[in-house]
């Protein structure tokens, strides 16, 4: 799966708030490895960026790729709703698989089961398997048209948010 099999033991490891990340820290023997913990703060900072820059996601084109009728599990962090976070009704479920899904999930472009806990966690897959190539995602994304679709609405959506945090960014135009 792209994931050493040390790594794979590892389950919940952090979580973020409106402004800050928090990661457990365990030994590298239980799979919290330098690779793990990075991966895992590249998922849990997305939320972040998320929250100051949700406009940027189009998350009916996001929504779209999931199945027809497909409901997360809850809701997402921005959402402020107490006792409907995706996530903590994906940790109470004992849902929190960090390894990829099965193939059928995979056409849908879920890349974790935890994915489908919440639109916010499906997209924290993605930005771990960005900017860590989790998952052996470049197979994924030429081997499963959602998961492609996916991939290139979160790019967008770095793209975009990259462009507001530093306007001389690559691709930004200058206004004189």
């Amino acid at each position: 799966t792209g994931v050493p099999s040390a790594e794979r033991t590892a389950s919940f490891s952090g979580t973020a708030s409106q402004n800050e990340v928090y990661l457990v820290v365990k030994p590298a023997s239980l799979g919290y490895t330098d690779r793990f913990m990075e991966s895992r703060f590249h998922a849990e900072y997305s939320t972040l960026l998320l929250n100051r820059f949700l406009a940027n996601l189009d998350q009916a084109a996001w929504n779209d790729v999931n199945p027809p009728g497909f409901k997360y599990m809850g809701d997402n962090s921005w959402d402020r709703v107490q006792g409907r976070d995706g996530g903590a009704k994906a940790i109470a479920g004992g849902k929190t698989g960090l390894t990829t899904t099965g193939q059928e999930d995979l056409r849908y472009g879920f890349l974790t089961e935890y994915s489908k806990s919440s639109l916010e966690n499906d997209f924290n897959e993605y930005a771990a398997a960005l900017f860590m190539g989790e998952f052996g995602f470049a197979e994924l994304v030429r081997k499963y048209p959602a998961v492609r679709r996916k991939r290139d609405l979160a790019a967008r959506f770095y793209s975009a948010t990259m462009k507001q945090l530093d306007p001389n960014a690559p691709g930004t135009q200058r206004r004189l």
